[in-house]
């Protein structure tokens, strides 16, 4: 069988690739990326029309409603390999200098330390807050989206202001974290990490605009009346 790849953008005809007829939209990107192997699968949006919603990979090439899909580049992504090579090496780097025999602890001494911990335990109580009632935003079994809005979780009161609450949570986590450690590599990690889940949550802003013309014009991506 064979699909029609056209650009989600312009409708131009991009490739035109070969599947079995009871092939799957996994298959297709495959085809896509031997065609044009700078789009690797996890890189590509598939879909049955310039603005309906993004094909998943196991539909059946024979519900679309014609032989072609509009194609959009994600744009490179981060492997599980890259991040955990991330995560695991930001630890070490942070873990060498706090366990080091010259740290010298805080300047505020246990004080500092309380108010660290205190600030990322009620971070990381938000962050969790914030996935529990996106889980629960869509129903066991359903496709539907919604837009999020706070729920009787007095920490889910941040979707108000921001599309991605649980990355304003995250980030303030390790801001706790590097009061109650006083650590130059874990304030690093902290804007390292911060920086990527900032351009996360812009990229998200952005599809839930798209995606709901009813959506919050009043709220952020990450950052409460700044970004």
């Amino acid at each position: 069988m064979e699909i029609q790849v056209l650009s989600q953008r312009s409708s131009k005809k991009l490739a035109t690739v070969k599947v079995p007829a009871d092939g799957t939209i996994a298959q297709v990107k495959q085809a896509i990326e031997r065609e044009l192997p700078k789009f690797y699968p996890d890189r590509q949006s598939l879909k049955p029309e310039p603005n309906g919603k993004m094909l998943k990979d196991d539909i059946s090439v024979s519900t679309l409603p014609e032989p072609k899909v509009y194609f959009k580049d994600l744009g490179p992504q981060i492997g599980w390999s890259t991040n955990c090579t991330y995560y695991w090496g930001c630890a070490a780097f942070v873990s060498y200098f706090v366990n080091h025999p010259k740290y010298q602890g805080t300047l505020y001494g246990d004080m500092q330390v309380y108010v660290g911990l205190a600030l990322f335990i009620f971070n990381e109580l938000g962050n969790f807050s914030v996935h529990v009632a996106l889980r629960n935003l869509r129903p066991s079994g359903s496709k539907v989206r919604k837009i999020p809005f706070p729920t009787g979780n007095p920490f889910t009161f941040l979707f108000t202001f921001v599309s991605c609450p649980n990355y304003t949570y995250e980030i303030g986590s390790w801001i706790g974290f590097s009061i109650m450690t006083q650590s130059l590599p874990a304030l690093i990690f902290t804007f390292l990490g911060g920086y990527q889940m900032t351009v996360w949550a812009i990229g998200k802003h952005r599809n839930y605009r798209k995606e709901f013309p009813q959506y919050p014009k009043s709220r952020k991506s990450v950052i409460p009346f700044i970004i």
